[in-house]
């Protein structure tokens, strides 16, 4: 959904230009077991990311909070989600302070759209404070959805959208695979 512009591996997240274009990287935070990594835009303090969509009927938006130093102790990030017809002025639809913690987490959101389904308008995803502890915040994969909340209906449905089957949680483990060369059809002498 995003296309990765603008920070290479190695690069000072500090010295993000916020007036720049949009910086995209992969993220981790979390302890070592439980670390999850998601592609997200950066959030320079001051920094603000603007869309101009039309927003289906029903739409929703989901995306993940997350601050990226979080070894500083203390210290937050206030961030903002603004939507407004298109010319108007945005007015905020959250405002959430996420806390640096140790380890970092993601927090995920999920918000209803359907006020302004049909309508052409503004989104804007804004971090605005957050400097003095020299804090970065991070978006991640902001995604603009059709459907219920994350608890309804629509959510993870495997037979198609309505049909009400919640997807299993499945963890596969492979032990002892074949690799494609030793296999009888690719050419392998011994029969398998």
């Amino acid at each position: 959904m995003l296309p990765e512009s603008g920070l290479r591996p190695g690069d000072d997240l500090a010295t993000v230009d916020p007036a720049g274009p949009a910086h995209v990287a992969r993220v981790r935070l979390g302890e070592v077991f439980t670390r999850e990594e998601r592609l997200a835009l950066v959030a320079p303090p001051g920094s603000v990311y603007r869309y101009t969509m039309t927003v289906p009927a029903a739409g929703r938006l989901r995306f993940g909070l997350g601050v990226l130093d979080s070894a500083a102790k203390g210290g937050a990030v206030q961030m903002q989600v603004r939507i407004g017809k298109r010319g108007a002025v945005a007015e905020p639809i959250l405002d959430r302070k996420v806390a640096a913690e140790v380890p970092g987490r993601w927090h995920d959101e999920e918000l209803d759209l359907a006020a302004w389904g049909g309508q052409e308008v503004t989104l804007e995803l804004a971090a605005l404070a957050g400097a003095s502890e020299g804090l970065l915040g991070a978006w991640s994969s902001p995604l603009l959805s059709v459907g219920s909340s994350a608890g309804g209906q629509n959510s993870g449905a495997v037979g198609g959208v309505g049909s009400g089957a919640k997807r299993p949680n499945i963890v596969w483990i492979s032990l002892d695979t074949l690799r494609a060369d030793h296999l009888g059809t690719y050419g392998y002498e011994r029969p398998t």
